[in-house]
């Protein structure tokens, strides 16, 4: 019987949600404790480029970079970033989302739609927060796309998309046996991130170090859900249900 998202009879993450002790003080605790180290990590990092910083060399070509890729763009360069751009919107991110939020709910994968809707939702957060608290104009360039009433850094698109493919490689990992699949999914989300990244810059949206912030932020939401979520499970309960897993796996 093939294995999908909605249905894989011998996976991990049926087992984790059934058997969850649904640790909601942990879980909120961690997220908190997450948030606030991201947020804290971000606006340092936008006060050094923004500040101290904003003289130095380093600083001088990261302004430089958006001037140097306008005079080379080219039609197929403006098509394809297009493409890598919109991979970032809030529509596109927020739409994949909810079908896969959906289709996990009917599955009943409380752990996974808990870790895509933190991931999330803590990207958002800390992106917004450390917009408002960190003023850096948008490169002195020509913008290919419409921008939004944000500072430049971090880039919400770049921290959006790796939040998202990496939360879904974690999920594919959590739901479906199979491994070409498994890895697939983490070779995506592995390009999928850099690519919006290089796509916003080539467009004029934003400077190199606002990409590699939010490529930066994308990631540690993810690593503060999974940590939050497997408080919510409880650590010996994931344990369990891994062993209990790769037990049945070796016994077929």
């Amino acid at each position: 019987m093939p294995h999908t998202l909605l249905g894989a009879d011998h996976d991990v993450e049926p087992q984790r949600s059934q058997e969850a002790e649904r640790r909601w003080g942990p879980f909120a605790l961690k997220v908190l404790v997450g948030w606030l180290l991201l947020l804290g990590g971000v606006t340092a990092l936008g006060a050094l480029v923004t500040g101290p910083m904003a003289d130095s060399g380093f600083i001088q070509w990261d302004q430089q970079y958006p001037v140097d890729l306008e005079n080379a763009r080219t039609a197929a360069g403006e098509s394809w970033s297009h493409v890598g751009s919109v991979m970032g919107d809030t529509l596109t991110v927020v739409g994949v989302a909810v079908v896969v939020g959906i289709m996990l709910l009917i599955a009943r994968r409380w752990a996974s739609v808990l870790l895509l809707a933190t991931a999330l939702l803590v990207e958002v957060s800390v992106f917004v927060a450390s917009t408002l608290i960190v003023p850096r104009d948008r490169p002195d360039v020509q913008q290919l796309d419409v921008s939004p009433p944000t500072s430049s850094f971090p880039s919400g698109h770049t921290a959006a998309a790796t939040a998202l493919v990496l939360s879904l490689a974690l999920l594919v990992s959590w739901n479906i046996r199979s491994a070409p699949l498994r890895w697939l999914a983490w070779a995506l989300a592995v390009f999928v991130g850099p690519i919006v990244a290089f796509a916003r810059v080539y467009r004029g949206m934003h400077h190199p170090t606002d990409v590699v912030v939010g490529l930066a932020l994308g990631i540690g939401c993810v690593v503060v859900a999974a940590l939050a979520v497997r408080s919510w499970v409880g650590a010996h309960r994931v344990d369990h249900a891994h062993s209990s897993a790769v037990l049945e796996e070796r016994v077929q």
